[in-house]
């Protein structure tokens, strides 16, 4: 049940490393946004009957936080943030939990959490497009002819802060018509969380020419990327698709690691619309529930 006790950052951290959970729910994560609001975090416990912690999540306008609502209701001040895409909202709650009363509306909880939270209904009118294993044929051909042609790949890894950001944010201004100084809190964003995203940069013969940035966060239940946003340079060329294949790429760098890791990956594509949307390409839609 729910217990109006405040939860230490500490103690929301300890039940993060016991639970699978999203990225945007990630301790240093959360703990990042709030500091961008000026505001002190606060974390709700949900506790058993014995009084032992089971869950918690981060509270803001009394609902769990953050969520692509929060966007609405703070309206400017919400650009501080940067850009966290569309979460899930998979935030710590221990297995053998069940039936948590939240006190607070969550309007696009994980599928992972069903049965463990109340809710409203059992499905939302949000889906989640979650990635799946699929192998890609035609697009792996043309990851292999663009490396051929003088193509390759940089992972977030791989570069300093600074020149992630500044790839990806040179396409993605000109990709969207923004100036760079549009974009200052996503920049901001990339460099303070730099050790929390997967990001992956394509280069044409010296030149970037696409540009990813996700959210990760890692630990031994689960390895989770959530897609945020891209730059890709445009081209004449209907058979190159610069996007496709860093798309790709990535995915498949995410696959790799979680099974070096020997854990499970899930790979979020934010919101699904239509099942012909470009992200089924990708992903198949996961429903959500509202959690109460």
């Amino acid at each position: 049940m729910w217990r109006n006790r405040s939860v230490s950052f500490n103690e929301y951290a300890d039940l993060c490393a016991r639970s699978p959970i999203s990225a945007a729910y990630a301790p240093e994560v959360v703990q990042y946004y709030f500091s961008r609001l000026g505001v002190r975090p606060q974390f709700v416990g949900l506790r058993d009957r014995s009084g032992a912690l089971v869950g918690a999540f981060p509270s803001l306008y009394r609902m769990v936080f953050p969520s692509a609502l929060h966007k609405r209701l703070l309206g400017k001040r919400a650009a501080r943030l940067g850009d966290f895409g569309q979460p899930e909202a998979l935030f710590p709650v221990l297995p053998d939990a069940r039936g948590l009363a939240l006190n607070h509306f969550s309007p696009t909880t994980s599928a992972l959490l069903t049965g463990r939270v109340r809710s409203i209904t059992r499905k939302s009118l949000r889906r989640m497009a979650i990635a799946k294993e699929r192998k890609h044929k035609k697009l792996s051909a043309r990851a292999r002819a663009f490396a051929q042609e003088g193509g390759s790949a940089h992972f977030i890894e791989e570069l300093s802060p600074r020149d992630f950001a500044d790839a990806y944010l040179n396409l993605y201004c000109k990709r969207w018509g923004y100036s760079v100084s549009d974009v200052g809190d996503v920049r901001e964003q990339i460099l303070a969380l730099h050790a929390h995203l997967h990001g992956t940069l394509l280069m044409m013969k010296g030149e970037p020419v696409a540009a990813q940035l996700c959210c990760r966060h890692v630990n031994e239940h689960l390895y989770y990327v959530d897609f945020i946003n891209a730059g890709v340079q445009k081209t004449d060329d209907n058979t190159i698709s610069f996007g496709s294949i860093m798309m790709l790429l990535s995915l498949r760098r995410a696959e790799e690691q979680a099974k070096a890791r020997g854990v499970s990956l899930r790979f979020s594509f934010g919101f699904s619309y239509s099942d012909s949307d470009y992200k089924a390409v990708w992903a198949d839609p996961e429903p959500t529930f509202i959690g109460i």
